[in-house]
């Protein structure tokens, strides 16, 4: 599973959505929202397709869209970001 041109790449956490998505647009991956709670503030990660489907319920793309959704874009623009995805 890939979006645009996976490289290998450790997992990277982000306090700021434009941050994540900045990452996301240069390394492809998958992205995941984790709402903050008493372990951690709310936070957006950056990581590979397959990492995130070893230990996730859900694919990377319904992560990825949900991800993009928490940060605050639009469906029309969420459907442009998600265009080159390829699993």
């Amino acid at each position: 599973m890939t979006n645009r041109n996976e490289r290998e790449r450790a997992m990277a956490m982000f306090g700021d959505f434009a941050a994540a998505l900045a990452e996301w647009h240069e390394s492809g991956g998958a992205m995941n929202y984790h709402c903050g709670d008493v372990n951690g503030p709310a936070a957006w990660e950056v990581a590979s397709a397959c990492e995130l489907a070893e230990r996730m319920e859900w694919t990377p793309w319904e992560a990825t869209m949900s991800a993009l959704r928490q940060g605050g874009l639009t469906e029309s623009e969420i459907a442009a970001e998600m265009a080159d995805w390829a699993d």
